[in-house]
């Protein structure tokens, strides 16, 4: 399976690590998860299989994203040849120099169009002499873009007013975005949203991963779509989850929790959208209610219903953010019986 397969302007992304990342934890057996820094065969002859399965209207331009791949495996540059075979407008993102040395690439091309970072990596390197184009070399921003298209085109849905009562918050909210049928109908780049936000747990709590096993984060799971990416983090992250059946304010969660809470563990509360954060505040007062230590909460998507320079939100993490600044072609409204 593909996660990261991004078309955009006429440029089809590949994302090497996220790839890699997927292979290594569910197909080779490597137990490395988001660790994982070297690149093997067997992700290019994915990306060639998958590149050859394109029927029609293939992008233009093929671009390889190189981002967080440290290392490469031997004979790899057949496979490169390869893809430059089927697509003579290949270019290598986000690589590093030392890699397009060890690939013998920078004898073969030299390409004064090239990009070099201020420590000398690569942020655009054209596997050809003379090819040049314009195109987004931002792994966060190419992933952000279509996940935002597939938000507007697809998961946005109008809720009847009868029914738009969201009993957890005591709002209205007339547009839901439907996170089921994003993991349904378009579950490998769900997964890819999964792995950026496993990218971004790592990256906040790298001290505590660091230290031991007895230290690392243990992920708690608020309902079905959040026990569904838990169980993927779990094991891109290699730490455990505690799975606590429908939280919410109605129900009567004691009997359940002081049972799994362990003293001074450290917990995250994962959601898979996270509006005005009820549920995540009744979930981190009983967590420290029975000795837990809770760190924040993580989700694929947030409602940014407050001013950053409002409140602090260094204890929490999503991939995408609904602000004021992308909300005007979402179209999202939390409403009251005042605005009625």
């Amino acid at each position: 399976m593909i996660i990261s397969k991004i078309t955009l302007e006429n440029c089809l992304y590949y994302h090497l690590h996220a790839e890699q990342t997927i292979t290594a934890a569910f197909t080779d057996g490597r137990d490395l998860g988001i660790l994982e820094k070297e690149v093997t065969i067997f992700t290019f002859d994915k990306i060639i299989f998958d590149y050859n399965g394109i029927q029609s209207d293939k992008p233009t331009n093929l671009i390889l994203n190189f981002d967080g791949i440290e290392a490469i495996q031997n004979n790899v540059l057949p496979k490169i040849s390869e893809l430059r075979k089927l697509n003579p407008n290949l270019v290598l993102i986000n690589i590093k120099s030392t890699l397009i040395k060890e690939l013998g690439l920078d004898n073969l091309f030299n390409n004064k169009n090239n990009k070099a970072t201020d420590d000398g990596n690569f942020e655009v390197f054209y596997v050809s002499e003379n090819l040049n184009i314009e195109f987004n070399s931002s792994t966060i921003q190419i992933f952000e873009k279509r996940f935002l298209q597939l938000l507007i085109e697809k998961y946005i849905d109008p809720v009847e007013i009868d029914k738009s009562f969201h009993s957890s918050s005591s709002v209205y909210l007339p547009k839901w975005i439907n996170i089921k049928n994003f993991i349904s109908n378009d579950n490998p780049f769900f997964i890819y949203a999964i792995y950026n936000l496993a990218i971004k747990t790592y990256s906040k709590w790298k001290y505590l991963f660091d230290i031991d096993e007895s230290y690392k984060p243990i992920l708690v799971c608020q309902n079905l779509n959040s026990s569904y990416i838990s169980s993927i983090l779990s094991n891109l992250l290699k730490t455990d989850i505690l799975i606590l059946d429908q939280i919410g304010p109605i129900n009567k969660m004691y009997s359940t929790l002081d049972r799994k809470i362990e003293n001074s563990k450290n917990y995250v509360v994962v959601s898979d959208l996270v509006c005005l954060g009820t549920e995540v505040k009744i979930a981190k007062s009983l967590i420290e209610f029975l000795g837990g230590n809770y760190l924040g909460n993580i989700s694929i998507i947030r409602i940014q219903t407050i001013d950053p320079k409002h409140k602090d939100f260094r204890n929490t993490e999503c991939v995408f953010t609904v602000d004021k600044t992308n909300n005007l072609v979402i179209g999202y409204k939390i409403n009251t019986d005042l605005d009625n």
